[in-house]
């Protein structure tokens, strides 16, 4: 009968630690959400809205581009006045094409190389909040 006090008691404590961790790992994960969440929140924010403003644009000047192009395909060459003036917006609609096409790949670059940084942050930050509990 005592052996199975001391057994009963052992399992007990056992059980108890055991609800404890339990409850330090649930806090644990929702810390983890929370400031994972928050932090790639703050990072769309930051680059990606920007990014799909800039590319919002690269649309547009990629359309306007293609208009261009089909107008000058079908102005007539006899008309020197027209095929000039047609083939000055090509050349300036090209340049504005070719300077946003730049602007977008090098902020989509900027953004790739940034969200490993992001993230890893995120995961620092996680580990010393919880290293402060």
């Amino acid at each position: 009968m005592r052996t199975d006090v001391i057994v009963s008691s052992t399992l007990n404590r056992v059980v108890t630690t055991l609800t404890e961790l339990s409850k330090y790992q649930t806090t644990l994960i929702e810390q983890i959400h929370k400031t994972l969440s928050r932090n790639l929140s703050n990072f769309t924010k930051r680059s990606l809205i920007p990014l799909k403003d800039t590319k919002k644009h690269f649309d547009k000047i990629s359309d306007d581009l293609d208009n261009v192009l089909n107008r000058n395909s079908q102005v007539s060459r006899s008309k020197m006045q027209e095929n000039e003036e047609i083939t000055n917006l090509l050349t300036a609609t090209r340049s504005c094409f070719q300077h946003t096409a730049l602007d977008y790949v090098s902020q989509l670059s900027c953004v790739q190389s940034k969200k490993r940084h992001e993230i890893m942050e995120a995961v620092r930050i996680v580990f010393k909040e919880c290293d402060t509990v």
